[in-house]
Parts: structure tokens; C-alpha cells; sequence
């Protein structure tokens, strides 16, 4: 880790975090272990954690289970929303006692996603989609039954009766809308429902109070489009704490590299410490083979010697992190 990097976590007022990837399972239970088990090096257990999250969301039970490690391992919880936080990354915030948005940093609606089969694979949409399909129905039938009793009331010239107008609308109504509702599947409609419901019930049961009043309901059933951007502006609609990066967690989020911007395909998590300390060994492997060194041995006064502080990485390189600072060479 270059000496920048350790003076800033250093500074910083929380023990912090990095995952960014797809929420699931395996990876979920990984970061619960890793948050649960992590101690700083002067073996001070502080009161302040802070999770820098990048994810396109995932599974709802995973996010719980993070958001919860972090609850229970630390009195205060602060959120970095570095790149975008959707779906299930935004019921972790919902636990969050403060969240900080970058510049890039977007939440996302908590209409949780569902398998569809189509003709070829399986695809995701929007649990709103069929509820939705539903209410959009309802009010169709009860407005074209209205239209077509008060066309029939006024059109008979008071020689149909209020029942029979009733009964001839109802017929046109059934026909006109019978072959619609046939094709929605009252177990996907019971699904959509279900998972909807947890949505809500989880961010009900994590939130310690920094979100306002009805924010859960309007972020499982009040936007329009699962990929609608909740900016810092949109999120200070929903949540009483939510601030800019500050100086120590912009250069937090440069130093972790492009997976702070972008989910990586495999999933990076664990301590930003530990996280920036293999970056900063595997870059200066690196720079060691872009200069023509490497960690073999080398003749000194007659001898061969091993190169002092130039230990074998031999640690795959995560993709995206390049960009991150190395450790100074002296």
C-alpha cells in the first residue's frame, strides 16, 4: 500500500469497506465474514464503518445479509455510492445511518427484478410489470363498463332498465377484456407481489431513520422504470442524510480504480486496506516486468543474493484496477 493510501485510512473517521460486483449469495456471505472477523491493526475496534458499494444489484437476501454485517458490527454505517447502486444495492442504503454519492454515484428503484421465460432464455423485468399489467386492467374494465352503461342508459330513451343496461355492459366489457386478462399468470402476479413485499419488508426492518417518511414505498412502487437514476438531488428526496464526497473518500475511490465506477464481472470485496495493499503489490510486480526486474536472483560481491523487499506476487490482477497509485519505490 503506497504511503498515501495508509495515511488517509488513517485519517479517516470509519473502518471501510469495498464490494463492488453482483450481489449474491456466495460473495455476501464472504463480506459477512470478512466484516465480522476484521480488526484494525492497532486492534481498536472503532464504532464507524463505511461501505463503498458499486453493484447493478442482485439477489434481496445477499443485500440484507450486508447490510446487516455492517449494522451489527458497527454502531454508525455510512454508504459511498462510487458508480451505480441499483435494485438490491439500494436496500443496503436504505440501512445506511448516512449515504455519500460521487459525482457518477446513482441509486436505483427497489422494483426487484424476476425471471421471465421467453423463446430463447430466461430475462429479467421488473416485478412492477405484472402488478402493474394488473392495475392498469382493473381500471380499463371499470371505466369501459362505465362508458358502455351510460352509452346504452342514454341511447335506449328510457326504455331499458338501469339492470338490463347492466347486464348488456357487462357482456361487452367480458368480451372486450376477457382475452387480456387471460394472458396474465396469476402465479407470476402472486410472485411479482411476493417479492415486492420483501423488498419492503427488509428495507422497513434495516432503516434506523435516515429515511424520510414513506421513502421505502416510493422505492419499491413509486418510479416509473427499474433503470431510473436516483441522483444525490433525487436521493435527498428519500433519505435526511445524504452529502457530496469529501476529500479523504475522493481519494479513497481513485485509488480503488475503475471498479469503483463499474461492477466488476468477478466480484471485489472485503477491507479497502487489505484491498489497496494487493493493488499496490501486484502494480509494483508489475512495474518490475515493464523495467526488465524480476525477483530472481542476482550476483552481488561473488554471491547471488535475493533482491531485499521484492517479494514473488503471484496474486491474479483484478481488471479495472490498474489506474490505482503504486507503491513508492525508494
Amino acid at each position: 500500500m503506497s504511503v498515501e493510501a495508509k495515511d488517509v485510512l488513517d485519517e479517516y473517521d470509519c473502518e471501510a469497506f469495498f464490494y463492488s460486483g453482483e450481489i449474491n449469495e456466495k460473495d455476501s456471505i464472504r463480506f459477512l465474514c470478512e466484516v465480522l472477523s476484521h480488526r484494525e491493526s492497532s486492534g481498536q475496534r472503532r464504532g464507524r464503518g463505511c461501505l463503498f458499494l458499486v453493484t447493478y444489484g442482485g439477489d434481496l437476501h445477499a443485500a440484507a445479509r450486508i447490510a446487516k454485517a455492517m449494522q451489527q458490527r458497527f454502531s454508525f454505517f455510512r454508504l459511498v455510492v462510487t458508480g451505480p447502486c441499483a435494485s438490491a444495492g439500494t436496500l443496503v442504503a436504505t440501512a445506511a445511518d448516512e449515504i455519500v454519492v460521487s459525482p457518477v454515484g446513482e441509486l436505483g428503484p427497489m422494483d426487484i427484478q424476476v425471471l421471465r421465460p421467453d423463446e430463447l432464455s430466461l430475462t429479467r423485468h421488473s416485478g412492477l410489470d405484472t402488478t402493474e399489467a394488473f392495475n392498469a386492467l382493473s381500471r380499463r374494465t371499470f371505466s369501459a363498463f362505465e362508458s358502455y352503461l351510460l352509452r346504452i342508459v342514454q341511447s335506449g330513451g328510457g326504455l331499458i332498465s338501469t339492470k338490463m343496461a347492466a347486464e348488456l355492459a357487462s357482456g361487452l366489457v367480458d368480451a372486450l377484456i376477457q382475452p387480456i386478462a387471460a394472458q396474465i399468470d396469476p402465479y407470476r402476479l402472486a410472485e411479482a407481489d411476493r417479492m415486492m413485499n420483501i423488498a419492503a419488508h427488509y428495507g422497513n426492518s434495516l432503516e434506523r431513520g435516515n429515511p424520510r417518511m414513506g421513502a421505502i414505498d416510493r422505492l419499491v412502487h413509486g418510479f416509473p422504470d427499474h433503470r431510473f437514476i436516483i441522483d444525490k438531488k433525487e436521493a435527498e428526496k428519500l433519505f435526511h442524510e445524504v452529502r457530496h464526497l469529501n476529500e479523504h473518500e475522493a481519494t479513497i475511490v481513485s485509488l480503488l480504480g475503475d471498479s469503483a465506477f463499474t461492477p466488476e464481472r468477478d466480484t471485489v470485496s472485503g477491507a479497502v486496506a487489505s484491498i489497496l495493499e494487493e493493488l499496490g503489490g501486484e502494480n509494483e510486480a508489475e512495474s518490475d516486468v515493464a523495467s526488465g526486474e524480476d525477483d530472481s536472483v542476482v550476483e552481488g560481491d561473488g554471491e547471488q543474493e535475493k533482491k531485499a523487499g521484492r517479494p514473488r506476487r503471484t496474486s491474479k490482477s483484478r481488471s479495472g484496477t490498474s489506474k490505482a497509485k503504486t507503491k513508492a519505490k525508494g
